[in-house]
């Protein structure tokens, strides 16, 4: 019973020190809070009915609003001006 406990403790040491050993750990980008509130939020976007602009919503104005996105140009339009 005592060999077994003692096995089981050198199991999980041996585990724990492996765990423990030092990873390739990549260094996290910071950025300053004017690059952080800087950015565009865009979410919530489908096709629309004739499938030729993806309509989506952005804060890119500062508060969120309604866009199209022209699929053929690429052009952007802001619908609604909250």
């Amino acid at each position: 019973m005592k060999k077994q406990i003692f096995i089981t403790l050198i199991i999980i040491g041996l585990i724990v020190a492996v765990g423990c050993q030092k990873s390739d750990y990549r260094e996290v980008k910071k950025y300053t809070i004017e690059q952080f509130m800087g950015t565009t939020s865009i979410f919530g976007s489908s096709f629309s009915h004739d499938e030729k602009e993806i309509l989506f919503t952005s804060d890119k104005s500062g508060i969120y609003n309604a866009y199209k996105l022209s699929i053929e140009s690429g052009k952007e339009e802001q619908l609604t001006y909250s």
